[in-house]
């Protein structure tokens, strides 16, 4: 240790060395199922009427997972019919049909299993326009996408589930703290 801190900076180049490397052989395992593009997209303005959602991944799906699902809220907070997960381009992207989208703001939400079995979730806003451009439905053109079925807006919502996730945190570590505590005084 004397030494160590006798020559300060190659510590420091051992230590961004070995910092590095294990980056470098970790990055690989953290490559999931990223969205990389979407039709409509986050924050896209599409024309009235649209009735189908692709989305694209940088890693493969898992087809007939059943954490695939795809979720629609419509202007009113009220849930949008959507139909089954469909895997479309080679395994990378799904499709799902929906009712025909009225104007207004609309929040998507999706969760897929990758093919390493890690299950990724997130959403995103997009607007609806009479004057909004058509979505690309190119890749879900030969699908054959399950006709949207009216869904309850049943489920747990992300936020209220990381919210319990964080209390029961919370509570496990003041019990280890006051347990060990409690052996000390002992």
């Amino acid at each position: 240790m004397r030494r160590l801190l006798s020559r300060p900076l190659a510590g420091l180049a051992g230590v961004v060395a070995a910092g590095t490397l294990v980056l470098a052989v970790a990055a690989p395992a953290s490559a999931h199922s990223d969205l990389e593009e979407a039709s409509p997209g986050p924050g896209d303005d599409v024309a009235a009427g649209s009735e189908t959602v692709h989305l694209l991944f940088g890693e493969g799906v898992e087809d007939g997972a059943e954490g695939n699902q795809v979720t629609l809220e419509g202007p009113d907070g009220d849930p949008v019919a959507v139909g089954a997960v469909s895997v479309v381009d080679d395994g990378d992207g799904v499709c799902v049909a929906t009712d025909p989208l009225d104007a207004g703001e609309y929040t998507l939400d999706w969760r897929v299993m990758s093919v390493d079995g890690h299950l990724v979730q997130s959403r995103y806003a997009f607007e609806v326009s009479d004057g909004g451009d058509p979505v690309d439905a190119a890749s879900c053109e030969d699908a054959d996408l399950a006709a949207p079925e009216a869904t309850d807006g049943g489920g747990i919502p992300t936020p209220l589930l990381a919210g319990g996730g964080a209390v029961l945190l919370v509570a496990a570590v003041g019990g280890f703290v006051w347990r060990v505590r409690s052996d000390r005084r002992s």
